[in-house]
């Protein structure tokens, strides 16, 4: 199989496409939980891998604005 980089120069046009794709997917996404009384967060991997305490303080302060 191709490297990921290879792939990404070959099939540009295809990346961008289910980039937007994934993004305009992921706005309905947070609409419609926030308009059903959620709160929506993300984390890249990046962050839970080296970030972890920081995302888990946001988690609890979070849930601990709902109580």
């Amino acid at each position: 199989m191709p490297s990921i980089e290879k792939r990404l120069r070959t099939n540009k046009a295809f990346w961008v496409n289910k980039i937007n794709a994934n993004i305009a997917r992921d706005r309905r996404v947070d609409q419609a939980l926030k308009e059903a009384g959620w709160k929506v967060l993300r984390f890249w991997d990046e962050d839970i891998e080296h970030r972890l305490d920081r995302c888990v303080k946001l988690i609890f302060s979070e849930v601990a604005k709902r109580k």
